[in-house]
């Protein structure tokens, strides 16, 4: 069975970072496997409706609704992102209502990557 992706109007996933479609497409992947729909609630809006700093205003970041999943469910997709997108620069944190993916890799903190340019 195919599960649907959606995007909550007035969201843009238009200028997104290709590591962010990147992450779109393992989010789709996992949760197609695991028989979720899921809805992008946030991308690249220019909108303030984030923190200052936010990675969302560079196309860096994205919200997916987990309303509709049962509690369970949404820690078991955020530890199986985690496992998935930690170890190439992704930040993925169970907010309440969402599930918030960024990509902010730290490359000054990891002795393995700290020589990489």
């Amino acid at each position: 069975m195919t599960n649907n992706i959606g995007v909550k109007f007035g969201t843009n996933i238009d200028n997104l970072s290709e590591e962010m479609l990147i992450a779109l497409g393992v989010c789709y992947a996992l949760m197609n496997t695991m028989g979720l729909n899921f809805v992008v609630t946030s991308g690249a809006e220019p909108d303030p409706v984030h923190k200052t700093n936010s990675l969302h205003y560079s196309g860096k970041a994205i919200d997916i609704r987990i309303r509709e999943w049962p509690k369970d469910m949404a820690e078991e997709v955020t530890r199986r992102l985690k496992k998935i997108l930690d170890i190439v620069g992704f930040d993925v944190v169970l907010e309440g209502n969402h599930i918030h993916l960024e990509y902010d890799p730290h490359l000054d903190d990891d002795p393995l990557m700290a020589n990489v340019t």
